[in-house]
């Protein structure tokens, strides 16, 4: 599956491509204000990448060095396009594994503290869907149903072997 670019124009939608890519705007805001993440204003003055204007309470949040460009699932296997140009497959069951939810976060703990290895559900984890939250982490949801975490950039990137 190639990369999906999003038209030019300002208030465009993104487009999800054959349910399995989410294209990225351009460029910022992602229609700050509004419940309504995925409505972009690009400026046509510059098209590179340029999601890290998180803003909470009024403070720009730290700043990743590379962003997303592209989101695609190829098989099993997520796909994350990243702005310095490296493409980093993620396993589904990894990402699972990894969550960073305070659920999955205590029983990991509980785990590690009876000696105990987590247990997996047996069954196949995919990925079925991924929403922005803010302009600095994604939402995945798995098709065991959970999906409470939220995936930093930086734990992504992190969980690809990058920086």
């Amino acid at each position: 599956m190639g990369l999906v670019r999003a038209p030019e124009g300002a208030g465009q939608k993104l487009t999800e491509t054959r349910n399995y890519a989410w294209r990225l705007p351009q460029r910022q805001p992602l229609a700050r204000g509004s419940a309504e993440a995925y409505y972009v204003e690009v400026c046509p003055c510059t098209p590179q990448i340029d999601v890290q204007f998180a803003c909470w309470g009024g403070r720009k949040k730290d700043q990743m060095e590379f962003q997303p460009v592209n989101l695609a699932l190829e098989g099993n296997l997520l796909r994350i396009d990243w702005s310095d140009g490296k493409s980093i497959l993620y396993d589904p069951i990894q990402l699972r594994q990894h969550c960073p939810c305070a659920t999955c976060h205590s029983e990991r703990a509980q785990a590690a503290a009876e000696g105990k290895v987590p247990e997996s559900s047996g069954s196949p984890v995919t990925v079925t869907a991924m929403d922005p939250a803010g302009n600095y982490a994604y939402k995945i949801t798995f098709s065991d149903g959970h999906s409470t975490g939220l995936f930093t950039l930086a734990l992504l990137r992190e969980l690809g072997g990058a920086e």
